[in-house]
């Protein structure tokens, strides 16, 4: 694709479509903008995603649902009788259930539609101002008056369903083709007149490059539906997408002309930042393609795939560009931003995890990562920090700790981290002191023999030592556990569940999931070892994620019961909790840095009263 080069265009515009927690900015896309800008070329970022949720999360939308649920109905009953005149009466369970769904689901929201949409700004602003944001029961009315109004919104579409969280659609299967139909079907894709409304103002900025940005399974349907309409909307602009969910799949994709033609003119593939460079500078000059490194493109109705070029140093990139960006559009009342000191895991053998995939270790210097955070603050107002590094090492810990001090930066932050002997009392206290809130320990298991399958390369016996030494200094820990890792018995999980209810005091909240196996984990490349069989690696072409089969351990239904119990029994023990109430990590960071360890502890929605004295023991404001 040619250009004029003495044009005014826009080199690059950078968009974040839905759906993505919208708290904060996404780290990468300011990263981005940075580098392009700092290489003299010109970028503007735009964030959908937040644009997406204030639109939906409003009266006028939550009003004009009620009509696209009557149309919705009027559709099915239109497609209804096509089916029985096609199929004769097998068509008529299907049809009923589905218009018999919607019209109960309709029936639910009614008891709250009129709340919602009288509420909704209120809502909104409760996670917004802080006055209200620190009242935890104000927190709770606002989350389910949000919570309410996604369900309102979701229901024109259904069964797909709008979250904060997540975006889910009938298509459980990620192949191109049913990717193909959920882009294409406006009956269930609630994005496509969202796009609609923004596609003429994406037009008159007319950049030479738009990148975008899919990072997660939750934007594949809405990022690809940008992507479509875009291309086809946009003959003169290159689009190209890039994120860590596509990453994991260009083998596949390598394999797939079809994906090329409707959605994208290259994929940008690991690393960006020196890509991106390249790219903006072949398509200013008209070069080919070829000389891209990092990335996929269509060529002669063949996938084409360069090199992997080394990539950029930690040290060397650009301070993340926020510029562009409303930041008072977060649903927070400060912003906690995603921060990396490194990029891949220095421990690298844990056998289930994919997550550093096509990620070469790379560590920032103390002092640049602390220029950073203070260039942040000056210029954006940026005071809490998410550090999304796979973890941090006990040695990074004590050098970016002092380096906070030494620079007399007064900043927040929470951080990923391995239990490791090495951090000690000593060390905690000082990350405390420069800041650090919460830390997000990998404990996975209480099983030993699961432990040791997992390969986490920690002293086992011990491991519960630094969560001792993170209270004792004042930082919250919260534990990340899984249940089904294979061969795992229903006896082991609940060793999972005893260890919980036995460290209560130290496991202050814990995130629980299930175990999948990734296309790129060390499990794959051994399955015998962990019982596993049969695993389909065609079925869904563009999924992270495989199906298999095992020959010993829980099965699905097992494992579904265990996480059934494991929340009861932690219902119970923990006692209503602010913690599980708060929902997102980020909110949970700030309640810790206002009010303390101890007062999230204690308080409870059931007997707040509890906590009150904790909170003046701290000398915390209420």
């Amino acid at each position: 694709m040619t250009t004029n080069n003495n044009d005014n265009r826009t080199d690059v515009l950078l968009l974040l479509p839905p759906q993505w927690t919208p708290l904060s900015p996404y780290y990468a896309l300011p990263i981005l903008a940075g580098e392009i800008k700092q290489a003299g070329y010109t970028c503007s970022i735009r964030d959908l995603n937040i644009e997406y949720f204030h639109r939906i999360l409003s009266p006028q939308y939550l009003s004009w649902c009620r009509i696209g649920v009557e149309k919705r109905l009027e559709s099915l009953r239109e497609d209804f009788i096509l089916s029985i005149a096609d199929l004769g009466p097998d068509a008529f369970s299907q049809g009923e259930n589905a218009y018999s769904e919607i019209q109960g689901k309709l029936d639910q929201c009614e008891l709250y539609w009129d709340i919602v949409i009288a509420n909704i700004e209120k809502a909104k602003k409760t996670l917004i101002e802080e006055d209200s944001f620190y009242d935890p029961k104000n927190l709770q009315w606002a989350f389910n008056i949000i919570c309410q109004g996604l369900e309102i919104a979701s229901l024109p579409f259904f069964p797909s369903k709008i979250m904060l969280r997540d975006f889910r659609n009938r298509n459980h299967k990620l192949t191109i083709d049913s990717v193909m139909e959920a882009t294409e079907d406006r009956n269930e894709n609630p994005f496509i007149s969202y796009y609609e409304v923004v596609l003429p103002a994406l037009i008159d900025i007319n950049p030479r490059v738009i990148g975008v940005s899919i990072n997660a399974f939750s934007q594949v349907v809405g990022g690809l539906t940008l992507a479509k309409l875009l291309k086809s909307h946009m003959p003169d602009t290159h689009i190209s997408l890039g994120g860590n969910f596509f990453t994991r799949v260009t083998s596949t994709l390598a394999q797939k002309p079809e994906f090329f033609k409707n959605f994208c003119h290259s994929l940008i593939y690991e690393e960006g930042e020196k890509p991106i460079i390249k790219l903006i500078e072949t398509i200013r000059e008209g070069k080919d393609l070829s000389e891209v490194p990092n990335l996929l493109y269509l060529k002669d109705n063949k996938v084409h795939m360069t090199a992997k070029c080394q990539p950029k140093k930690l040290n060397e990139i650009a301070i993340p560009d926020l510029a562009d960006l409303d930041l008072s559009a977060y649903m927070s009342p400060e912003i906690v931003l995603p921060m990396q000191a490194s990029r891949g895991c220095y421990w690298k053998k844990c056998t289930f995890c994919d997550h550093d995939y096509g990620v070469e270790y790379n560590l920032k210097t103390p002092q640049k990562l602390v220029a950073e955070m203070r260039s942040l603050k000056e210029n954006f107002n940026i005071k809490n920090f998410e550090f999304i590094d796979e973890a941090i090492s006990p040695s990074y810990l004590r050098k970016m700790s002092q380096a906070i001090i030494d620079d007399k930066l007064e900043v927040q932050w929470f951080m990923y981290a391995r239990t490791e002997k090495g951090f000690s009392k000593d060390l905690l206290e000082l990350a405390y002191k420069a800041g650090c809130r919460m830390i997000m320990w990998g404990v996975e298991s209480g099983s030993k023999r699961i432990m040791e399958l997992i390969n986490k390369g920690i002293d086992i016996d011990n491991r519960f030592e630094p969560l001792k030494n993170a209270n004792a200094a004042g930082i919250w820990n919260f534990c990340f556990i899984f249940f089904g890792f294979p061969t795992e018995t229903s006896e082991e999980a609940m060793l999972t569940i005893n260890m919980i209810m036995d460290n209560k005091e130290l496991i202050n909240s814990y995130g629980m999931s299930t175990f999948t196996l990734g296309k790129h984990t060390k499990i794959k490349e051994d399955p015998e070892t962990f019982g596993i069989v049969n695993i389909k690696e065609d079925e869904e072409d563009l999924s992270t994620k495989l199906h298999y089969e095992i020959i010993e351990g829980m099965s699905q239904d097992q494992v579904y019961k265990a996480c059934q119990l494991c929340t009861a029994i932690s219902d119970r023990i923990y006692f209503a909790p602010l913690w599980f109430s708060i929902g997102f990590r980020e909110f949970l960071h700030l309640y810790l840095d206002k009010y303390g360890l101890e007062y999230i502890k204690r308080y409870s929605y059931i007997d707040d009263t509890r906590a009150e004295p904790y909170k003046k023991q701290t000398g915390e404001k209420s």
